[in-house]
């Protein structure tokens, strides 16, 4: 007995396929049949904007053919369409038209949401962070989505933001990504102002806001108060106490005491100068064991 197909593909006809990509036609697809890409950067998707996409497509049906790739198992992964995918399922619908398309490649996605102003500055900055770690340049990330340099550091900064900041993005209080660089400016300023500062101004963020603190902060250390004068300078006596005048680094070779001539360049990078009982030696850095740190 032959075993039936679960996912509704023995309505579908292979010269269906055929026929439809020859006339230029999109296939209707069985909804079941279809999954999402695990790996698509767009991650959020507004509740209330699918119900209206939803209700559009009971009415209208699904007017732009989503894009998809063959699966496994007589399944199909979606390339672009995600959110119609979605809303096609809300409206009740069995089918989605859809072309299909294997000349697909992961940036893909990407590139379509980017330009149509469709991922939010997290997915952005995620899907960049991805890319930069897995060893690919700014530049080459650059050319790639059609965008600048500069631009892939800004989203990719938002990566790294100081925590008090990174509560504010990922909380979504604001998505303007000058803006929170320019916080994250100010609180790599002066950590304490920029802090107290959010605890007042979280709920009325602005870039006008932003550059007023940067200014107060810049004012600040360009005219210090007594005070912040009688602790800096207190800061700065003890790190002059604390400085060493003549430094020597002392090593073991082979159990033998030495010291590095840290003035002497060597030949090699994996190489480097040492005296041992009176004797100057070049030696790899490998066998050097640290002892100690002195004062002439």
């Amino acid at each position: 007995m032959t075993k039936q197909s679960t996912l509704g593909l023995e309505a579908l006809n292979l010269s269906d396929f055929m026929t439809g990509e020859k006339k230029g036609r999109p296939i209707e697809i069985p909804l079941e049949s279809i999954l999402e890409d695990p790996d698509q950067p767009r991650i959020l998707f507004d509740d209330t904007s699918l119900a209206d996409l939803a209700e559009s497509i009971k009415i209208r049906g699904v007017k732009s053919p989503i894009s998809l790739r063959s699966g496994q198992d007589d399944t199909y992964i979606i390339n672009h369409g995600a959110r119609r995918f979605r809303a096609s399922k809300l409206a009740g619908k069995q089918t989605i038209p859809a072309w299909i398309d294997e000349d697909y490649l992961e940036d893909d996605q990407i590139i379509e949401n980017i330009h149509r102003d469709a991922l939010t500055p997290k997915e952005i900055s995620k899907w960049i962070g991805r890319k930069i770690q897995s060893g690919k340049s700014y530049r080459e990330i650059a050319k790639c989505i059609g965008k600048s340099a500069a631009y892939v550091n800004q989203y990719f900064a938002l990566s790294k933001l100081p925590l008090p900041i990174a509560e504010i993005f990922e909380s979504e209080k604001t998505t303007d990504v000058t803006l929170l660089n320019d916080l994250a400016s100010a609180w790599k300023s002066d950590p304490k102002e920029t802090e107290a500062w959010i605890q007042h101004n979280t709920d009325n963020l602005s870039r006008s806001n932003v550059r007023e603190l940067k200014d107060f902060i810049a004012n600040k250390k360009e005219n210090p108060t007594k005070e912040e004068q009688q602790v800096s300078s207190a800061t700065d006596q003890n790190v002059l106490s604390h400085k060493i005048k003549n430094p020597k680094l002392y090593v073991s070779i082979d159990g033998v005491k030495g010291l590095l001539l840290l003035r002497k360049r060597p030949s090699a990078e994996t190489q480097i100068w040492v005296s041992i009982e009176g004797e100057e030696r070049e030696v790899d850095v490998k066998i050097i064991k640290l002892l100690s740190l002195s004062d002439g």
